[in-house]
């Protein structure tokens, strides 16, 4: 089950950078044909995804490799590593473009085929609708990783990008020939300026989470991991008697670390090294089953919450 989720996800993240390399040559060449900034912004928004996507491709490789001398703690922590440049770049483009379009708003705007932009912006939409349409559905069929959901994320931004676009070129198209024929030619800037003011905040969410998990930060109080962890933990403790239960969680990628440390306030308290193993066993099960993650467990007994 394992080997066929990791192909899954290979074969997805190789679908994303071939439809990406498609849609980089489309938009840069035909924005260039018709001296559209909004369509070169297209194309090389495309061409950086590919890029990308090729380096989510390349972690999702080394995720699935085993433990070795120089990794012992696992490679978890490359996945939100790779998750915070990707954001990084991806906010780069859109400050970039958005700068870039309003100096050319200033500067009066450009003629730009509308036409033309508006039969790319249409292939372009239901292209990235398809590819977003196909990865989403890929992804329910395994077990979604944040490498996954960050290429469904920017799929989205690609599809929700071109449907605006069309909008804008079909808007400027309607105005041809009417007193406010003059507008036309800033529509393009226009377009790009919406767009990217969209856009800051998806990469921005996704730079803000990966920080967290780089950081190792626990995760918020209301999330479903720490809810379940709580509340596994709290039946153990009234199950075997002890006085209080210290967690410490943090979630990197695809791995949960959790270090409880159960704690007994009488001296006299004592358990045998087989219930001490039995109480692990039962902790490990309980929040395996529950928690979709590898997790990374250690448990203390103390009579001292000192050294919890």
């Amino acid at each position: 089950m394992a080997v066929s989720k990791q192909k899954a996800e290979k074969h997805i993240l190789m679908f994303s950078v071939i439809a990406a390399v498609g849609f980089a040559f489309l938009g840069f060449i035909w924005g260039f044909l018709i001296d559209s900034q909004m369509l070169i912004f297209d194309g090389i928004y495309s061409f950086i995804s590919v890029i990308l996507s090729a380096i989510s491709l390349y972690v999702s490789g080394l995720l699935r490799k085993e433990d070795d001398d120089k990794f012992q703690f696992g490679r978890a922590q490359i996945e939100p590593l790779a998750i915070f440049f990707k954001s990084l770049a991806i906010f780069s483009i859109c400050l970039y473009a958005f700068i870039t379009a309003i100096i050319d708003l200033l500067n009066g705007g450009s003629d730009t085929n509308i036409e033309s932009a508006i039969v790319y912006s249409v292939v372009a939409t239901l292209a990235c609708l398809a590819s977003w349409l196909y990865i989403s559905w890929r992804i329910k069929q395994v077990k979604a990783s944040s490498l996954l959901m960050v290429e469904k994320q920017q799929w989205l931004m690609d599809t929700l990008l071109s449907s605006a676009v069309l909008v804008g070129f079909v808007i400027g198209f309607l105005l041809k020939g009417t007193d406010f024929d003059y507008l036309v030619k800033y529509v393009d800037s226009a377009m790009v300026i919406l767009a990217t003011s969209y856009f800051f905040k998806m990469p921005l969410e996704a730079l803000k989470h990966s920080l967290r998990e780089l950081m190792l930060m626990a995760p918020e109080p209301d999330a479903k991991v720490s809810i379940e962890v709580e509340r596994i933990c709290q039946q153990i403790r009234q199950q075997y008697g002890f006085d209080e239960v210290v967690s410490r969680i943090a979630k990197t990628g695809r791995e949960l670390s959790l270090e409880l440390s159960f704690i007994g306030n009488d001296p006299t308290f004592a358990l045998n090294l087989g219930q001490l193993d039995a109480i692990r066993d039962e902790l490990d099960q309980q929040l395996s089953s529950h928690i979709q993650l590898k997790l990374w467990l250690t448990v203390s007994f103390m009579h001292s919450k000192k050294h919890s």
